[in-house]
């Protein structure tokens, strides 16, 4: 799809991740294709396929449109408040805001009054609308997810185990040339990712970035500002900052 809007939003995207290598190109093409969703829904709905995102961004559409921002999410007609996928409604807000804010900067470029109407129309309708057309839809049925939620805690006796396996499997690996075949590289990619998980559960998504220039830029020594605290440490930290690297990487991705 080659939609100038939808390419526009791609690129906002990018740049608002340009510093961030690893996942840039993700968002972008995350939040281009939830464009498109948009998009090919309206086109299902009012039944004509040529129609373009600038042309979905006008006032008079802004009820379809936020129709089928609850339909994406799979929602049904008599069921609007058992959103499955709420977060999508929510997300596609803001990207159908950048839209319309990107048809107004292309009026303006061009001198295109009727398009620039058009655009800030829209964008009045959605910060006048859109919270209880759509936004308090999604975000009554994430809070009641979040309230009815279980969160189980797995067992202390299940962790121990898992990670005895692991380190009793990562011991025993053969690392020589001959025997690494590519079978078992892949297992010990496996044992590894399982092992840096294990030890940090709250951001999995960090070991994607963790590259082979930041693991040989660890930090295995002692610095000076280690040492001044090392006094006011409990034995168990002094143990661990003995036996442990630190390896710095992108957080938060």
């Amino acid at each position: 799809m080659n939609d100038p809007l939808i390419l526009a939003l791609g690129d906002v995207w990018f740049m608002k991740n340009i510093d961030n290598k690893r996942k840039r190109k993700n968002y972008s093409s995350f939040h281009m294709r939830l464009a498109a969703r948009l998009l090919l829904a309206f086109r299902n709905l009012v039944k004509r396929m040529d129609v373009s995102m600038s042309e979905m961004l006008s006032p008079e559409n802004f009820d379809n449109v936020a129709e089928v921002a609850l339909q994406i999410c799979n929602s049904t007609e008599h069921e609007e408040d058992e959103l499955q996928h709420p977060s999508t409604a929510i997300k596609s807000g803001f990207d159908l805001m950048r839209m319309a804010s990107s048809k107004v900067g292309i009026s303006i470029k061009t001198k295109n009054k009727e398009m620039k109407k058009e655009g800030e129309a829209f964008m009045y309708l959605m910060s006048k609308e859109w919270g209880y057309k759509v936004n308090k839809v999604a975000r009554s049925t994430l809070s009641e997810r979040m309230f009815n939620q279980k969160k189980e805690l797995p067992y202390p006796e299940d962790i121990m185990k898992l990670s005895s396996y692991l380190v009793e499997n990562l011991e025993f690996v053969d690392l020589s040339y001959t025997a690494v075949s590519g079978m078992m590289f892949r297992r010990i990619v496996m044992l590894v990712e399982a092992r840096l998980i294990l030890y940090n559960r709250r951001r999995p998504g960090e070991l994607e970035a963790l590259s082979l220039q930041c693991y040989r830029n660890r930090s295995k020594e002692v610095s000076a500002t280690d040492l001044s605290l090392r006094e006011q440490l409990s034995k168990f930290e002094k143990e661990m900052l003995d036996n442990q690297e630190l390896v710095e990487i992108r957080g938060k991705v």
